[in-house]
């Protein structure tokens, strides 16, 4: 007999009926609350866990201040860009098809991290955006977003809670995908 058909022999003689029973019921308290806990567990955007974001401001353009509360009662996709960042130049004309295939049904806002008033402007205008963009220069938004690469976007439910955050470039069918799975609101899909 080889030393492991000695172990599991030795194994099965100390598992006698009594003993199996109560590893089985151990076994249960553990699983059968896990269980529990996992299917009543909601996702859905109203039930988040995330930091409110309501009370953040960012700069306008034109020199006035807005804010995250500003967009209560609708979804919004934050995307934080800069014009000496490449994978946010790409990106952005793929947000403006998204925000129009939305129809309003989420709200969109760039927020620049470029040095300067006329690098921002010149990118929202050679890339095409028409969705709300302002400034966080000061990183207020960008910071309670935890986020840290560029660019990044940040999901925030129709109350101000940060929802979700996803560090990269993202093509139109990432971004609508997302978009439908954080926030609960499908994007029509381009024809052709």
């Amino acid at each position: 007999m080889s030393f492991g058909a000695t172990a599991r022999a030795a194994v099965r003689a100390r598992l006698t009926p009594l003993r199996v029973r109560i590893l089985a019921g151990l076994a249960a308290m553990v699983v059968v609350p896990a269980i529990v806990f996992l299917v009543g567990t909601d996702s859905s955007p109203e039930t988040s866990d995330g930091p409110d974001l309501s009370g953040l401001t960012f700069d306008l353009f034109d020199g006035g201040t807005g804010t995250i509360a500003g967009y209560e009662g609708t979804p919004l996709v934050v995307n934080f860009f800069a014009s000496w960042c490449p994978p946010c130049v790409r990106e952005m004309p793929e947000f403006q098809e998204v925000f129009e295939s939305l129809d309003g049904r989420v709200a969109f806002l760039g927020l620049s991290q470029d040095p300067t008033l006329q690098d921002a402007l010149a990118l929202v205008e050679r890339t095409g955006v028409t969705y709300d963009v302002g400034w966080d220069l000061d990183l207020e938004v960008y910071g309670a977003t935890d986020s840290i690469a560029m660019p990044t976007t940040a999901f925030v439910s129709p109350s101000g809670e940060l929802l979700d955050t996803f560090a990269g470039a993202l093509d139109t069918e990432s971004l609508a995908e997302l978009i439908e799975n954080v926030l609960g609101v499908a994007a029509k899909r381009p024809s052709g």
